[in-house]
């Protein structure tokens, strides 16, 4: 028996008053923004026979609040399923370049970043057309900025995506670029999204800021990565990839290779388990 709690924050401190109470061993996930709230970490990693980050970055912020019982803490990515993709969806685009922008609309994901590079592309003649999926608080602001900037016949606000669908479509080529202009704050900062992975694993090139965990997430050229607030940085990316079908190929090959490599929910699955199955054993 084993308890894992997912996140480091009120979850966790459950998770360590049922171990105390049942003897059975526990551990723990810090993610980003439960990280820097500092929970009892200390006491939960003094607890915890393993902890688990899920990038380099909470892997740092972790050992830090763990001290003394910092070489408890591993980087265990999370993974996602890699099936086979279509082929051919890096060889277009026959019209518009058609990004994807998948993300909850607050001010962390920088969506007005990617509405201004659409603008600026628009004035230079170059056919890009941004979809928005998600809901989020900041939703209305953004459309009423793509209305400002004169972009609303090129970006498109399709709301929640069923997650299955999101998938299939990505793996069919319905988009030809994700992009996540993602920005830091003083509160918050990205771990390594999700939404990134399950592009790259569809064979999807993305464009990502250069903030929180996506760094480690592109690196060798998995990706093109470009400074945060940087609404001229988008768009030369874009501009590039809607030019160049070698540089998008070369881009989706490398995405997949990397997903393959590091993020296989095989591979991150199995990883868990073994610490678990570790930690248990030790406790018997």
């Amino acid at each position: 028996d084993h308890i894992h709690s997912y996140w480091a924050g009120t979850t966790a401190t459950v998770g360590l008053v049922a171990s105390l109470v049942s003897g059975i061993p526990w551990s723990f996930t810090g993610h980003n923004w439960d990280i820097p709230e500092n929970n009892l970490l200390y006491k939960k990693a003094q607890a915890a026979t393993f902890v688990r980050a899920i990038d380099m970055r909470g892997w740092q912020e972790l050992t830090i609040y763990a001290k003394t019982h910092r070489h408890k803490v591993r980087v265990i990515h999370v993974g996602v399923t890699v099936l086979p993709t279509n082929s051919e969806s890096a060889e277009r685009p026959r019209g518009p370049l058609r990004v994807l922008l998948g993300a909850r609309f607050d001010e962390r994901k920088g969506h007005r970043y990617a509405l201004e590079a659409v603008a600026q592309l628009k004035v230079a003649g170059c056919n890009v057309s941004l979809d928005c999926a998600g809901h989020g608080p900041s939703k209305r602001a953004i459309e009423k900025h793509a209305a400002a900037l004169g972009v609303a016949d090129r970006v498109h606000f399709l709301g929640w995506l069923d997650h299955q669908k999101l998938l299939t479509q990505l793996r069919d080529g319905r988009w030809d670029v994700a992009i996540l202009p993602s920005i830091e704050t003083c509160q918050d900062r990205e771990g390594i999204p999700v939404f990134l992975i399950e592009a790259m694993a569809a064979g999807v090139p993305v464009v990502a800021t250069k903030t929180g965990g996506i760094p480690e997430l592109l690196e060798n050229g998995a990706g093109i990565l470009i400074p945060q607030r940087d609404a001229s940085a988008i768009a030369e990316a874009l501009a590039r990839l809607a030019s160049d079908g070698d540089f998008r190929r070369q881009l989706a090959e490398a995405a997949i290779r990397r997903v393959r490599d590091q993020f296989a929910i095989g591979s991150t699955v199995s990883a868990l388990v073994d610490e678990i199955w570790s930690g248990s054993r030790l406790n018997r």
